[in-house]
Formats: C-alpha cells, sequence, structure tokens
C-alpha cells in the first residue's frame, strides 16, 4: 500500500504492466505512446538526482555547437559526393551489369 501512495511508483507500474503487454503482442498499433511514456521516467531521475539534472542542463547548451559541426559535416561529405560524382559519374556501367540496374545510382 504505500508503494501506490506514491504517484510515480503507480506510473512506474502502468508502464511496466504496458511493457509486459506490449512484450506479449507483436505489432499493435498505438504502442509507440507507451514506449514514449517512458521518457518520463527520465525526467523523474533528473528531478530526484541534481547531477543528472546537471548533466542534461550542459547537453542543452552544447547543442547550437552540435549543429555548427553537424553542419560542417554536411558540407565535407556534400564536397566528396561532388568529387565522387565527377570523378565516377561517367564510369561505363555495361560491365558492371552483374551489379543490377542501380549500380550508378540513377
Amino acid at each position: 500500500r504505500q508503494y501506490f501512495s506514491n504517484k510515480w511508483n503507480c506510473f512506474d507500474f502502468v508502464l511496466v504492466v504496458s511493457t509486459v503487454i506490449e512484450m506479449s503482442l507483436d505489432n499493435v498499433d498505438g504502442m509507440s505512446l507507451i514506449r514514449l511514456a517512458r521518457l518520463m521516467r527520465v525526467a523523474h531521475l533528473a528531478r530526484n538526482m541534481p547531477g543528472i539534472g546537471n548533466m542534461f542542463l550542459a547537453m542543452s547548451k552544447g547543442l547550437p555547437q552540435i549543429g555548427s559541426v553537424m553542419g560542417v559535416t554536411f558540407v565535407i561529405f556534400f564536397m566528396y559526393g561532388v568529387v565522387g560524382m565527377s570523378l565516377f559519374g561517367q564510369m561505363d556501367t555495361e560491365a558492371l551489369n552483374f551489379m543490377g540496374p542501380r549500380v550508378n545510382f540513377y
């Protein structure tokens, strides 16, 4: 009875029971909401443990820098794609027919 007096414990109980039900049923629509609800457990941890809350705060402050790094990475991959197409785009695909019709990504 003491376990169910805490609302977070009730929430955990519902998640565990729904996970057991989800594991017994295969390919049932609507179970992704239950998976999404599991993220609330992380919020509960962040509220009870200040170290985890500080870690989430540091990660959220670093997101703009991650965006700029991803932008530079995209430019580099784009440049490699342009160089690859200029080097191999006019390649004779008749010799590579054993690879299938999409050998040159057209």
